[in-house]
């Protein structure tokens, strides 16, 4: 009889989970800049101002992302850095998803035998 895997072990963050967050934590912890403008990360991720507001609202309570917004030449400025625990939280949800694909991935190399 072979043991099948247990998944309920697997846990993710449901707050980065979701893409579009997914996909502003990966931006920011990978650009060499410690922290980025609104509409860099607007237009590199090809996101609309709303839904990108949203999102990063999402990520701030979490505390997952810092903002600072000021006015400079009578415009609205607003730049973006990862926390220290957004990167932790981002690292350790990589490390469940590595995880859980080498898990697919072990069992995808053991043989399957039909049953008579």
């Amino acid at each position: 009889m072979t043991s099948e895997p247990d998944f309920s072990r697997y846990e993710f963050n449901k707050i980065i989970h979701e893409p579009a967050r997914l996909l502003i934590l990966t931006f920011l912890a990978s650009s060499q800049e410690k922290e980025c403008s609104f509409t860099e990360l607007r237009d590199e991720l090809q996101m609309t101002a709303g839904n990108l507001s949203i999102q990063l609202k999402n990520l701030q309570e979490a505390g997952f992302v810092k903002i600072q917004k000021w006015f400079e030449a009578g415009k609205s400025m607003t730049t973006i850095a990862i926390t220290a625990n957004g990167a932790d939280t981002l690292f350790n949800y990589f490390e469940a998803m590595e995880k859980l694909i080498m898990t697919v991935k072990r069992e995808q190399s053991k043989p399957v035998f039909e049953r008579k």
